[in-house]
Protein backbone atom coordinates (compact mmCIF):
# COMPACT_ATOMS: atom_id res chain seq x y z
CA UNK A 1 0.00 0.00 0.00
CA UNK A 2 1.44 2.92 -1.09
CA UNK A 3 1.98 6.33 1.51
CA UNK A 4 -1.00 8.19 -0.38
CA UNK A 5 -3.06 5.36 -0.05
CA UNK A 6 -2.42 5.04 3.36
CA UNK A 7 -3.19 9.07 4.45
CA UNK A 8 -6.32 8.62 2.60
CA UNK A 9 -7.44 5.76 4.46
CA UNK A 10 -6.19 7.35 7.39
CA UNK A 11 -8.15 10.79 6.74
CA UNK A 12 -11.21 8.14 5.59
CA UNK A 13 -11.10 7.05 9.48
CA UNK A 14 -11.08 10.43 10.56
CA UNK A 15 -13.96 11.39 8.73
CA UNK A 16 -16.37 8.30 9.61
CA UNK A 17 -15.48 8.68 13.01
CA UNK A 18 -16.83 12.10 13.44
CA UNK A 19 -19.86 11.59 11.52
CA UNK A 20 -20.55 8.49 13.66
CA UNK A 21 -19.98 10.79 16.95
CA UNK A 22 -22.34 13.60 15.44
CA UNK A 23 -25.00 10.67 14.99
CA UNK A 24 -24.34 9.95 18.62
CA UNK A 25 -24.40 13.56 19.90
CA UNK A 26 -27.89 13.54 18.28
CA UNK A 27 -29.71 10.98 19.43
CA UNK A 28 -28.07 11.99 23.09
CA UNK A 29 -29.86 15.16 22.32
CA UNK A 30 -32.91 13.63 21.42
CA UNK A 31 -32.74 11.35 24.36
CA UNK A 32 -31.79 14.10 26.66
CA UNK A 33 -35.55 16.19 26.16
CA UNK A 34 -36.85 13.14 27.40
CA UNK A 35 -38.42 13.08 31.10
CA UNK A 36 -36.42 12.29 33.70
CA UNK A 37 -33.40 12.83 31.89
CA UNK A 38 -33.66 16.14 30.82
CA UNK A 39 -31.56 16.89 33.92
CA UNK A 40 -28.64 15.04 32.92
CA UNK A 41 -26.37 17.55 31.44
CA UNK A 42 -25.60 17.23 27.58
CA UNK A 43 -21.79 17.19 28.27
CA UNK A 44 -21.75 14.74 30.73
CA UNK A 45 -24.27 12.27 28.37
CA UNK A 46 -21.90 12.63 25.46
CA UNK A 47 -18.78 11.61 28.54
CA UNK A 48 -20.85 8.38 29.38
CA UNK A 49 -21.02 7.49 25.96
CA UNK A 50 -17.67 7.87 24.61
CA UNK A 51 -16.66 5.88 27.86
CA UNK A 52 -19.37 3.05 26.74
CA UNK A 53 -17.98 2.89 22.73
CA UNK A 54 -14.36 2.94 24.26
CA UNK A 55 -15.04 0.37 26.36
CA UNK A 56 -17.20 -1.81 23.64
CA UNK A 57 -14.50 -0.96 21.22
CA UNK A 58 -11.98 -2.41 23.26
CA UNK A 59 -13.52 -6.00 24.63
CA UNK A 60 -15.09 -6.34 21.01
CA UNK A 61 -14.14 -5.95 17.23
CA UNK A 62 -16.10 -2.98 15.53
CA UNK A 63 -14.51 -3.20 12.50
CA UNK A 64 -13.74 -0.73 10.21
CA UNK A 65 -15.39 2.02 13.10
CA UNK A 66 -12.99 0.46 15.51
CA UNK A 67 -10.17 1.05 12.99
CA UNK A 68 -11.93 4.58 13.19
CA UNK A 69 -11.64 4.98 17.36
CA UNK A 70 -8.15 3.57 16.90
CA UNK A 71 -6.90 6.37 14.48
CA UNK A 72 -8.38 8.97 16.58
CA UNK A 73 -6.76 7.92 19.52
CA UNK A 74 -3.52 8.00 17.53
CA UNK A 75 -3.77 11.27 16.26
CA UNK A 76 -1.62 14.15 17.16
CA UNK A 77 -2.44 16.22 19.81
CA UNK A 78 -1.89 19.53 17.79
CA UNK A 79 -4.00 18.86 14.68
CA UNK A 80 -6.64 17.79 17.16
CA UNK A 81 -6.54 21.09 19.10
CA UNK A 82 -6.49 23.33 15.50
CA UNK A 83 -9.50 21.13 14.06
CA UNK A 84 -11.67 20.93 17.59
CA UNK A 85 -10.59 23.86 19.79
CA UNK A 86 -11.71 27.16 17.20
CA UNK A 87 -15.31 25.89 16.49
CA UNK A 88 -15.36 25.61 20.30
CA UNK A 89 -14.37 28.67 20.95
CA UNK A 90 -16.19 30.37 18.07
CA UNK A 91 -19.40 28.33 19.32
CA UNK A 92 -19.26 30.09 22.54
CA UNK A 93 -18.47 33.92 21.20
CA UNK A 94 -21.12 33.46 18.46
CA UNK A 95 -23.98 32.67 21.49
CA UNK A 96 -22.46 35.58 23.97
CA UNK A 97 -24.81 39.05 23.91
CA UNK A 98 -22.54 41.58 22.80
CA UNK A 99 -23.70 44.15 24.78
CA UNK A 100 -24.11 41.98 28.09
CA UNK A 101 -20.32 40.95 27.63
CA UNK A 102 -18.98 44.39 27.50
CA UNK A 103 -21.16 45.50 30.65
CA UNK A 104 -19.39 42.52 32.59
CA UNK A 105 -16.12 42.88 30.86
CA UNK A 106 -14.59 44.16 33.47
CA UNK A 107 -15.74 41.17 36.06
CA UNK A 108 -14.65 38.79 33.76
CA UNK A 109 -11.43 40.01 33.49
CA UNK A 110 -10.99 40.45 37.10
CA UNK A 111 -11.74 36.65 37.42
CA UNK A 112 -9.56 35.33 34.42
CA UNK A 113 -6.39 37.24 34.79
CA UNK A 114 -5.85 37.53 38.58
CA UNK A 115 -7.77 34.46 38.98
CA UNK A 116 -5.36 32.40 37.09
CA UNK A 117 -2.63 33.72 38.34
CA UNK A 118 -3.58 33.29 41.83
CA UNK A 119 -4.98 29.42 41.00
CA UNK A 120 -1.76 28.91 39.09
CA UNK A 121 0.06 29.66 42.42
CA UNK A 122 -1.83 27.57 43.97
CA UNK A 123 -1.77 24.29 42.06
CA UNK A 124 2.16 25.13 41.80
CA UNK A 125 2.73 25.35 45.23
CA UNK A 126 0.60 22.04 45.72
CA UNK A 127 2.60 20.38 43.14
CA UNK A 128 5.59 20.98 44.26
CA UNK A 129 5.68 20.50 47.68
CA UNK A 130 3.30 17.46 48.22
CA UNK A 131 3.75 15.74 44.78
CA UNK A 132 6.66 13.67 44.63
CA UNK A 133 7.84 14.57 41.26
CA UNK A 134 11.02 16.65 42.10
CA UNK A 135 9.82 19.24 39.81
CA UNK A 136 11.62 22.84 40.19
CA UNK A 137 9.40 26.01 40.37
CA UNK A 138 8.90 26.58 36.36
CA UNK A 139 7.77 23.25 35.83
CA UNK A 140 5.54 23.47 38.57
CA UNK A 141 4.23 26.63 37.51
CA UNK A 142 3.56 25.31 33.97
CA UNK A 143 1.83 22.18 35.55
CA UNK A 144 -0.32 25.41 36.92
CA UNK A 145 -0.91 26.92 34.12
CA UNK A 146 -2.41 23.88 32.36
CA UNK A 147 -4.73 23.28 35.28
CA UNK A 148 -5.64 26.55 35.46
CA UNK A 149 -7.70 26.53 32.18
CA UNK A 150 -11.61 26.28 32.68
CA UNK A 151 -13.99 24.83 30.70
CA UNK A 152 -17.61 25.75 31.58
CA UNK A 153 -20.16 23.68 29.08
CA UNK A 154 -21.19 22.02 31.71
CA UNK A 155 -21.90 24.31 34.02
CA UNK A 156 -23.28 26.79 31.79
CA UNK A 157 -25.73 23.87 30.75
CA UNK A 158 -26.64 23.61 34.03
CA UNK A 159 -27.43 26.74 34.81
CA UNK A 160 -29.06 26.75 31.76
CA UNK A 161 -31.42 24.07 32.89
CA UNK A 162 -32.03 25.72 36.15
CA UNK A 163 -33.39 28.96 34.85
CA UNK A 164 -29.97 30.93 35.90
CA UNK A 165 -29.74 34.41 34.94
CA UNK A 166 -28.55 35.04 31.26
CA UNK A 167 -25.92 37.78 32.90
CA UNK A 168 -24.47 35.06 35.12
CA UNK A 169 -24.38 32.08 32.41
CA UNK A 170 -22.48 35.04 30.18
CA UNK A 171 -19.95 36.12 32.63
CA UNK A 172 -18.52 32.46 33.42
CA UNK A 173 -18.38 32.14 29.68
CA UNK A 174 -16.82 35.46 29.22
CA UNK A 175 -14.36 34.41 32.20
CA UNK A 176 -13.38 31.00 30.49
CA UNK A 177 -12.75 32.67 26.88
CA UNK A 178 -10.53 35.24 28.70
CA UNK A 179 -9.25 32.66 30.93
CA UNK A 180 -8.02 29.91 28.67
CA UNK A 181 -6.23 32.97 26.83
CA UNK A 182 -4.32 33.96 29.82
CA UNK A 183 -3.51 30.45 30.58
CA UNK A 184 -2.14 29.80 27.33
CA UNK A 185 0.04 32.67 27.46
CA UNK A 186 1.35 32.30 30.55
CA UNK A 187 1.47 27.47 29.93
CA UNK A 188 4.14 28.80 26.51
CA UNK A 189 6.09 31.36 29.10
CA UNK A 190 6.97 28.89 31.76
CA UNK A 191 7.36 26.16 29.12
CA UNK A 192 10.55 28.16 27.66
CA UNK A 193 11.40 28.39 30.89
CA UNK A 194 11.32 24.83 31.23
CA UNK A 195 12.97 24.19 27.96
CA UNK A 196 15.58 26.58 28.24
CA UNK A 197 14.33 29.00 25.24
CA UNK A 198 13.25 31.62 26.81
CA UNK A 199 15.50 34.85 25.30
Amino acid sequence: MSHGSECQEHADRIVMWVAVALVIGAIVKTLGQLPYLDAIPFSVSMLVSGLVVGGINMEHDLGVYGKAVDAMIDIDAHLFLMIFIPPVIFESAYKSNFHLMRRIAGQALILAVPGVVISLILIAVIARYFFDYGWGWYTALMFGSILSATDPVAVVSILGSLGASKQLSTLIEGESLFNDGSAYVLFLLWKDYVTGDYR
